[in-house]
């Protein structure tokens, strides 16, 4: 018995081997694919706003030489035509008129030359201190209501420490009519970079604008000064008036970023908490004896924290769902395969009475399980046999003949006798 146990399940095992093995190398290869997907940042109807030159590496509208002109008209424009070296300046540019698309999104490009490449003006020496969305690119995207009412963009620099003439562009990338559009300003703005004045009030180079705050928690700017005897902070909503905030002076003194030939002070001040998701715009008035000096104004947004996935989290609820999916798939196979043959099914049926006849010998029957009572039917058997064996044809057993019967044939010799006996004996009979 033990043995043909042993047979059949090796040939069970020749035929599923191969096909586990190729669900097993199938669902390997999906891990293999799913670990080598790198980490990549999709920008759905945009590529959002950053630090570009105006070809974005082919990347943002496509290359400009395979985009069409755009009939958008460009204003730019400047709170002065003149600064100094480190000294700030706002650039603010119009757009209206421009092709449309199904986003309705303009992306607007400051630039120091019309290159294509190198052409952000941090390339030649300008600092963004802010963007007007919160940030400090030369490049941001806003989505427009209407072609007429177009959209404006306020950005704050510090000049370059390079005195002479620079020039500013702006440039606009937008979609419209299934085709990407590209447009640039007519003509540059001229800014002129002089030296610093003597005792002229300024913010110290290491400064950097706070452009976005959270909510309900106040807002402390600490100030690096030079040259200045009073510092004020002026801040308004949007619309709205604006209202004056006194900083103050700090005891301790330096500040080795400083520009000018004073001594830098740090000088603090607080802005009140918001309640909302709201913007305001401020700027610094640094007063001394000599000059009063204001900064652009600087747009301080408030908004609640963004919530960022876990990309390990997301890689590993993947791989979770590509095991379970290949586990479902197993099952159902084996499922699909063992209902879909039938004919296998009868096989193995047929072959499970043969096992207890061949371990007990022609004609003698395999033994009853232990506990089986006498006449008990197959439900009594706990399951086990969902119908009863087929009847299989018992082998005949030769009769024993005795060397001395009557109906033995005189002149028989005993060898003849035993093997030709039974059939004598049935042929006298009549065959019954």
């Amino acid at each position: 018995m033990w043995s043909i146990q042993q047979r059949i399940s090796r040939v069970g095992t020749r035929q599923n081997g191969p096909s586990l093995q190729r669900r097993l190398i199938g669902a390997a290869s999906l891990v293999a694919l799913l670990l080598l997907i790198p980490s990549l940042q999709a920008n759905p109807g945009g590529e959002g706003d950053a630090t570009r030159d105006f070809t974005c590496g082919g990347s943002c509208h496509g290359d400009p030489s395979l985009s069409v002109p755009s009939s958008a008209m460009i204003t730019i424009s400047s709170d002065r035509n003149e600064t100094y070296s480190g000294g700030p300046l706002a650039v603010t540019a119009t757009v209206t008129g421009m092709e449309l698309g199904a986003q309705r999104i303009v992306g607007v490009f400051l630039l120091s030359s019309l290159n294509g490449v190198d052409d952000s003006p941090s390339d030649t020496g300008w600092t963004i201190l802010a963007d007007g969305s919160g940030g400090s690119g030369n490049y941001v995207e806003h989505r427009v209501f209407t072609a007429e009412e177009g959209v404006e963009v306020t950005w704050t620099l510090r000049a370059p420490s390079s005195e002479g003439e620079h020039q500013l562009h702006i440039a606009v990338h937008h979609g419209g009519n299934n085709k990407a559009h590209l447009g640039q300003s007519l003509s540059p703005l001229n800014i002129t970079v002089g030296p610093i004045p003597e005792n002229l009030p300024q913010i110290s180079d290491s400064w950097e604008p706070v452009s976005v705050r959270g909510l309900g928690v106040e807002t402390e700017l600490v100030l690096p000064i030079v040259n200045a005897t009073d510092v004020t902070v002026e801040w308004r909503l949007q619309g709205g008036q604006t209202q004056s905030v006194v900083a103050t002076s700090g005891p301790d003194g330096t500040d080795s970023g400083g520009t000018g030939s004073g001594e830098v002070v740090l000088w603090s001040v607080t802005l009140p908490a918001a309640l909302g998701a709201s913007s305001i715009d401020y700027r610094l008035v640094m007063v001394n004896d000599d000059f009063t000096e204001a900064t652009p104004w600087m747009e301080l947004v408030a908004e609640e924290p963004t919530f960022m996935p876990n990309i390990l989290a997301v890689r590993l609820q993947a791989l979770a769902l590509i095991f379970a999916t290949t586990a479902l798939i197993i099952a159902l196979t084996r499922r699909l395969s063992n209902g879909a043959s039938p004919t296998s099914k009868n096989r193995t049926a047929d072959s499970m009475p043969m096992l207890g006849v061949a371990a007990t010998g022609f004609g003698t029957a395999a033994a009853p399980p232990a506990g089986m009572m006498a006449g008990a039917t197959a439900p009594a058997l706990g399951g086990l046999m969902a119908a009863p064996p087929p009847i299989m044809a018992q082998p005949i057993q030769p009769a024993i003949l005795a060397m001395d019967d009557p109906r033995r044939p005189v002149g028989w010799s005993d060898e003849q006798w035993r093997h030709y006996g039974a059939g004598h004996i049935e042929k006298m009979d009549g065959g019954q």
